[in-house]
């Protein structure tokens, strides 16, 4: 799996590469210019020159076309490489959010029980459920925080599951593009578009990323965030397998 340092490490080849492309650019524009020059020297030879001059123009025209062509393609694929690393890494982060968020609903619900223990390993769905036979007042209480309504809590599940479904791993990390993750890039993110796995499209509405769920998860991480302002970053965001 990609990591942070390694992602980093591509984002500055491929911008010393789009430098080099432009320093050979200029070199190769410089190289005509030399062709040209000489072309008009040679011109003021006899006549019995003439082709060859004609033919150092052609070579001239054809070079700088050929020097233009192959950095508008270099930079193409390069822009391209860097779109597929980002939305790859993009796809660990959203994974990395559910997981964590999942997580710290669980930790609510249990929080005398460590991590490995049955009520918390499982599902979040599932912990919810147990959270309700053992202590109803409780969890209610607990889940009031989370969810204003049932539409609420369905929405979230569903959203969960999107959010899951574009990775297999969460993220290494936890950073966007080399910064620390916190609130405000966590909001951004999930504020982009994006499509959940093949295997959950066309299944309806309910499992599209839309406004709704948006709005719900952003509000959620929000609210966490604000329960451990001490460092600037959350608890909730730390990654977890």
């Amino acid at each position: 799996m990609l990591n942070a340092t390694d992602f980093r490490r591509f984002k500055s080849d491929v911008q010393q590469h789009l430098q080099l492309e432009a320093q050979r650019k200029q070199q190769h524009e410089d190289h005509v210019e030399e062709i040209d020059s000489t072309f008009h020297h040679l011109n003021q030879h006899p006549s019995a020159t003439l082709l060859s001059n004609r033919n150092l123009k052609g070579s001239a025209n054809e070079l700088r076309v050929a020097c233009a062509l192959g950095s508008r393609t270099s930079n193409r694929l390069l822009e391209s490489s860097c779109q597929i690393m980002e939305a790859f890494h993009d796809s660990l982060l959203r994974r990395t959010i559910a997981i964590n968020l999942e997580y710290e609903l669980k930790r609510q619900l249990f929080p005398t029980l460590a991590d490995s223990s049955p009520q918390r390993s499982q599902s979040s769905f599932m912990s919810v459920r147990e959270a309700k036979k053992e202590d109803p007042e409780r969890a209610k209480r607990i889940l009031k925080g989370w969810f204003t309504s049932r539409q609420d809590e369905h929405q979230f599940w569903a959203a969960m599951h999107i959010l899951k479904s574009v990775s297999s791993s969460v993220h290494p990390t936890n950073t966007i593009k080399g910064d620390p993750m916190n609130v405000s890039t966590t909001c951004t993110l999930l504020e982009q578009d994006f499509l959940p796995a093949t295997t959950l499209r066309d299944q309806g509405r309910s499992l599209k990323w839309d406004r709704k769920k948006k709005q719900l998860i952003r509000r959620l991480v929000t609210k966490l965030g604000q329960a451990s302002p001490s460092d600037g970053n959350t608890t909730f965001l730390h990654s977890r397998s």
